[in-house]
């Protein structure tokens, strides 16, 4: 297979998921609509979260779309020990030990986790103290997070 060809291919499956992304995220989001009981995303306009339309989303490019970003948060905000940190800094700020204490994590561990969070611009720390503190990214997180805990169900599966 030539250069060419392999720039055409990645070019037509480029086009194909541009196409089938916003159908896709369409379908899902009438499901969970539907298994909500919601009719015209009024409980979802009331929450603030923007639902997009299937024209909406295919304005949306993909290159423009930081996918590996994306996951990266995701995975920075879809750990136990992290949203513990996260949720306590929340009402506190804390020393490392006071984290440590809360966690029961080694340091090595602590961390790694403080790590994740830092890098995602979800808590800061003090410099001349040495104190963390959540950003006002981490307490936006941290509403979206319980508001989508909320409009899933709560604790119910």
């Amino acid at each position: 297979m030539s250069s060419e060809d392999i720039h055409d291919l990645l070019y037509e499956i480029k086009e194909f998921i541009k196409k089938i992304i916003p159908q896709i995220v369409h379908s899902e989001l009438q499901k969970i609509k539907k298994e909500l009981s919601i009719e015209k995303s009024r409980e979802i306009e009331e929450y603030e979260i923007p639902v997009l339309s299937p024209e909406e989303t295919s304005r949306l490019s993909l290159p423009a779309i930081d996918f590996f970003g994306l996951s990266e948060f995701l995975k920075a905000v879809a750990n136990s020990d992290r949203l513990k940190i996260l949720f306590a800094l929340n009402e506190t700020s804390m020393y490392f030990s006071d984290i440590a204490a809360l966690t029961n994590l080694g340091s090595g561990p602590l961390n790694h986790h403080i790590s994740k969070l830092l890098n995602e611009g979800l808590i800061s720390q003090e410099r001349s103290r040495g104190k963390y503190f959540i950003t006002p990214r981490g307490r936006r997180v941290i509403s979206l997070l319980l508001k989508m805990h909320e409009l899933l169900g709560g604790n119910e599966k």
